[in-house]
Protein backbone atom coordinates (compact mmCIF):
# COMPACT_ATOMS: atom_id res chain seq x y z
CA UNK A 1 0.00 0.00 0.00
CA UNK A 2 1.39 3.60 -0.93
CA UNK A 3 0.09 6.64 0.06
CA UNK A 4 1.20 9.82 -1.75
CA UNK A 5 1.80 13.40 0.06
CA UNK A 6 3.43 16.74 -0.39
CA UNK A 7 6.28 18.00 1.58
CA UNK A 8 7.64 21.84 1.01
CA UNK A 9 6.65 20.88 -2.14
CA UNK A 10 8.38 17.83 -2.57
CA UNK A 11 6.94 14.60 -3.50
CA UNK A 12 6.47 12.06 -0.34
CA UNK A 13 5.33 8.26 -0.40
CA UNK A 14 4.13 6.29 2.34
CA UNK A 15 5.37 2.63 2.02
CA UNK A 16 3.17 -0.10 3.99
CA UNK A 17 5.09 -3.07 3.62
CA UNK A 18 5.67 -2.84 0.43
CA UNK A 19 9.99 -2.89 0.70
CA UNK A 20 10.70 -3.26 -2.91
CA UNK A 21 8.09 -0.67 -4.45
CA UNK A 22 10.41 1.52 -1.74
CA UNK A 23 13.34 0.66 -3.17
CA UNK A 24 12.27 1.48 -6.78
CA UNK A 25 10.53 5.22 -5.56
CA UNK A 26 11.91 8.02 -7.27
CA UNK A 27 10.22 10.24 -4.82
CA UNK A 28 12.10 12.95 -2.97
CA UNK A 29 11.16 11.30 0.16
CA UNK A 30 10.20 7.85 1.00
CA UNK A 31 8.89 6.45 4.08
CA UNK A 32 8.88 2.80 4.50
CA UNK A 33 7.03 1.29 7.15
CA UNK A 34 7.94 -2.72 7.67
CA UNK A 35 7.84 -5.72 10.34
CA UNK A 36 11.50 -5.61 10.23
CA UNK A 37 14.15 -3.29 9.17
CA UNK A 38 15.05 -3.44 5.45
CA UNK A 39 19.14 -3.72 4.07
CA UNK A 40 19.83 0.24 3.94
CA UNK A 41 22.16 1.92 1.74
CA UNK A 42 24.49 3.81 3.85
CA UNK A 43 23.82 7.85 3.72
CA UNK A 44 20.47 7.29 2.15
CA UNK A 45 18.48 6.06 4.50
CA UNK A 46 17.84 6.34 8.21
CA UNK A 47 15.49 4.71 11.03
CA UNK A 48 13.37 7.78 12.29
CA UNK A 49 12.04 5.43 15.33
CA UNK A 50 10.30 2.09 16.03
CA UNK A 51 6.75 1.67 17.36
CA UNK A 52 4.71 -0.66 19.67
CA UNK A 53 2.00 -2.02 18.40
CA UNK A 54 -0.95 -4.41 19.57
CA UNK A 55 -2.08 -7.19 16.80
CA UNK A 56 -4.76 -9.53 16.97
CA UNK A 57 -4.51 -12.79 15.06
CA UNK A 58 -7.92 -13.07 13.60
CA UNK A 59 -7.21 -16.63 11.69
CA UNK A 60 -9.65 -18.80 14.26
CA UNK A 61 -12.61 -16.27 13.82
CA UNK A 62 -14.05 -12.83 15.25
CA UNK A 63 -16.61 -15.23 17.34
CA UNK A 64 -13.62 -17.03 18.67
CA UNK A 65 -11.83 -14.10 19.48
CA UNK A 66 -14.87 -12.50 21.47
CA UNK A 67 -15.40 -15.59 23.27
CA UNK A 68 -12.26 -15.30 24.80
CA UNK A 69 -12.89 -11.44 25.98
CA UNK A 70 -13.56 -10.95 29.52
CA UNK A 71 -17.45 -10.61 30.00
CA UNK A 72 -17.59 -6.86 30.85
CA UNK A 73 -16.17 -6.60 27.28
CA UNK A 74 -18.39 -8.86 25.25
CA UNK A 75 -21.58 -7.09 27.10
CA UNK A 76 -19.77 -3.91 25.86
CA UNK A 77 -19.31 -4.94 22.68
CA UNK A 78 -23.18 -6.46 22.36
CA UNK A 79 -24.63 -3.14 24.03
CA UNK A 80 -22.91 -1.01 21.64
CA UNK A 81 -24.05 -3.40 18.42
CA UNK A 82 -27.44 -2.83 19.74
CA UNK A 83 -27.36 0.82 20.67
CA UNK A 84 -25.46 2.03 17.36
CA UNK A 85 -25.92 1.78 13.74
CA UNK A 86 -22.58 0.99 11.55
CA UNK A 87 -22.35 1.93 8.32
CA UNK A 88 -18.91 2.21 6.20
CA UNK A 89 -18.20 6.00 4.09
CA UNK A 90 -19.31 5.16 0.54
CA UNK A 91 -19.28 8.96 -0.70
CA UNK A 92 -17.22 11.65 -1.08
CA UNK A 93 -19.77 13.58 1.24
CA UNK A 94 -19.32 10.58 4.28
CA UNK A 95 -15.89 11.11 3.63
CA UNK A 96 -15.24 14.70 3.82
CA UNK A 97 -18.39 14.81 6.70
CA UNK A 98 -15.79 12.23 8.77
CA UNK A 99 -12.35 14.70 8.23
CA UNK A 100 -14.59 17.84 9.27
CA UNK A 101 -15.49 16.25 12.28
CA UNK A 102 -11.67 14.91 13.08
CA UNK A 103 -9.49 18.11 12.00
CA UNK A 104 -11.15 20.34 15.46
CA UNK A 105 -11.02 17.06 17.43
CA UNK A 106 -7.05 16.24 16.01
CA UNK A 107 -5.88 20.04 16.92
CA UNK A 108 -7.26 19.64 20.01
CA UNK A 109 -5.37 16.62 21.00
CA UNK A 110 -2.29 17.52 18.95
CA UNK A 111 -3.17 14.43 16.97
CA UNK A 112 -2.30 13.89 13.27
CA UNK A 113 -4.80 16.44 10.65
CA UNK A 114 -4.10 14.36 7.23
CA UNK A 115 -5.93 15.71 4.30
CA UNK A 116 -9.30 13.46 2.63
CA UNK A 117 -7.59 13.77 -0.64
CA UNK A 118 -4.34 11.84 0.66
CA UNK A 119 -6.12 9.44 2.16
CA UNK A 120 -8.37 7.76 -0.30
CA UNK A 121 -7.36 4.33 0.63
CA UNK A 122 -8.58 3.84 3.94
CA UNK A 123 -11.85 2.86 5.10
CA UNK A 124 -13.91 4.72 7.16
CA UNK A 125 -16.66 3.26 9.36
CA UNK A 126 -18.95 5.30 10.97
CA UNK A 127 -21.45 5.00 14.23
CA UNK A 128 -24.96 6.64 14.50
CA UNK A 129 -26.80 6.99 17.86
CA UNK A 130 -30.61 6.17 18.20
CA UNK A 131 -30.93 9.49 17.07
CA UNK A 132 -28.89 9.60 13.86
CA UNK A 133 -26.26 11.37 14.96
CA UNK A 134 -22.89 10.92 13.96
CA UNK A 135 -21.52 9.15 17.32
CA UNK A 136 -18.28 7.41 16.51
CA UNK A 137 -16.31 6.94 13.37
CA UNK A 138 -12.70 5.67 13.04
CA UNK A 139 -10.84 5.50 9.70
CA UNK A 140 -8.72 2.04 8.59
CA UNK A 141 -5.96 0.57 6.31
CA UNK A 142 -6.07 -2.43 4.22
CA UNK A 143 -2.51 -3.84 3.57
CA UNK A 144 -3.32 -6.29 1.47
CA UNK A 145 0.15 -7.74 0.53
CA UNK A 146 0.45 -8.24 5.24
CA UNK A 147 -3.25 -9.47 5.37
CA UNK A 148 -3.07 -6.88 7.94
CA UNK A 149 -5.66 -3.91 8.65
CA UNK A 150 -4.65 -1.35 10.62
CA UNK A 151 -6.37 0.96 12.57
CA UNK A 152 -5.36 4.61 11.35
CA UNK A 153 -7.02 7.62 13.43
CA UNK A 154 -10.66 8.30 15.07
CA UNK A 155 -13.26 10.59 16.27
CA UNK A 156 -15.82 10.21 19.27
CA UNK A 157 -18.53 12.84 20.51
CA UNK A 158 -18.50 13.17 23.81
CA UNK A 159 -20.88 10.27 25.98
CA UNK A 160 -20.54 7.89 22.92
CA UNK A 161 -19.82 3.78 24.06
CA UNK A 162 -19.42 2.92 20.72
CA UNK A 163 -15.70 2.49 20.78
CA UNK A 164 -15.67 -1.08 21.36
CA UNK A 165 -18.08 -2.36 19.49
CA UNK A 166 -16.63 -0.12 16.24
CA UNK A 167 -14.08 -2.40 16.20
CA UNK A 168 -15.48 -5.35 16.59
CA UNK A 169 -17.52 -4.17 13.21
CA UNK A 170 -13.92 -3.71 11.44
CA UNK A 171 -12.80 -7.06 12.46
CA UNK A 172 -15.94 -8.75 11.03
CA UNK A 173 -15.07 -6.65 7.78
CA UNK A 174 -11.38 -7.34 7.74
CA UNK A 175 -12.34 -11.03 8.24
CA UNK A 176 -14.58 -10.71 4.94
CA UNK A 177 -11.58 -9.30 2.86
CA UNK A 178 -9.24 -12.43 4.02
CA UNK A 179 -7.76 -10.13 6.25
CA UNK A 180 -6.23 -11.77 9.21
CA UNK A 181 -4.00 -9.39 11.36
CA UNK A 182 -5.94 -6.60 12.93
CA UNK A 183 -3.51 -4.34 14.22
CA UNK A 184 -5.16 -1.55 16.63
CA UNK A 185 -2.12 0.91 16.07
CA UNK A 186 0.18 2.15 18.33
CA UNK A 187 0.85 1.75 22.28
CA UNK A 188 3.21 3.53 24.50
CA UNK A 189 5.42 1.47 26.45
CA UNK A 190 6.03 2.60 29.65
CA UNK A 191 3.86 5.05 29.96
CA UNK A 192 2.90 7.16 33.18
CA UNK A 193 -0.14 6.15 35.09
CA UNK A 194 -2.90 7.86 34.88
CA UNK A 195 -1.81 9.81 31.94
CA UNK A 196 -3.77 9.68 28.24
CA UNK A 197 -1.51 7.17 26.59
CA UNK A 198 -1.39 4.30 29.30
CA UNK A 199 -5.41 4.52 29.16
CA UNK A 200 -5.16 3.92 25.40
CA UNK A 201 -2.83 1.41 26.53
CA UNK A 202 -5.56 -0.27 28.40
CA UNK A 203 -8.08 0.27 26.07
CA UNK A 204 -6.13 -1.69 23.32
CA UNK A 205 -4.60 -4.42 25.39
CA UNK A 206 -8.01 -4.98 26.67
CA UNK A 207 -9.21 -6.37 23.68
CA UNK A 208 -6.22 -9.28 23.40
CA UNK A 209 -3.55 -9.62 21.23
CA UNK A 210 0.24 -9.83 21.13
CA UNK A 211 2.74 -6.62 21.51
CA UNK A 212 4.80 -6.29 18.23
CA UNK A 213 7.19 -3.50 16.59
CA UNK A 214 7.11 -1.91 13.67
CA UNK A 215 10.27 0.19 12.00
CA UNK A 216 9.41 3.60 10.33
CA UNK A 217 12.27 4.48 7.98
CA UNK A 218 13.12 7.06 5.63
CA UNK A 219 15.04 6.90 2.02
CA UNK A 220 15.55 10.31 -0.03
CA UNK A 221 16.65 9.99 -3.34
CA UNK A 222 17.95 13.54 -4.83
CA UNK A 223 21.86 13.21 -4.10
CA UNK A 224 22.21 16.62 -2.67
CA UNK A 225 20.28 15.17 0.19
CA UNK A 226 22.35 12.48 1.38
CA UNK A 227 25.29 14.66 2.92
CA UNK A 228 22.24 15.69 5.24
CA UNK A 229 20.95 12.99 6.02
CA UNK A 230 24.09 11.19 6.57
CA UNK A 231 24.52 14.15 9.31
CA UNK A 232 20.87 13.66 10.65
CA UNK A 233 20.94 10.17 11.35
CA UNK A 234 24.01 10.84 13.63
CA UNK A 235 21.80 12.51 15.81
CA UNK A 236 20.73 11.16 19.40
CA UNK A 237 17.27 11.37 18.56
CA UNK A 238 17.77 8.83 15.63
CA UNK A 239 18.75 5.05 15.46
CA UNK A 240 20.97 4.63 12.15
CA UNK A 241 20.94 1.52 10.71
CA UNK A 242 23.00 0.04 7.68
CA UNK A 243 23.97 -3.02 6.15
Amino acid sequence: MIIRHSFLGAALEIHWFEEEAWRRSQAEFALLRCASPPRCEEGQTILLRQEATQVIDLSPGVDAWLDHRPKKIRHQIRQGLQDYAFRWAETEKEREGFYAVYAPFAKRRGLPRPHPADEKELDILLAYDGQGQLAQAAAFLPIRRERRYRYRYGWHASGSQAGRAILHQAMVHAYSRDLRLFDLGGVTPGAKSGSPAAGINAFKTSLGGDASTTWLFLRCHPLWLRLPLRLLGRLPIFVGHSP
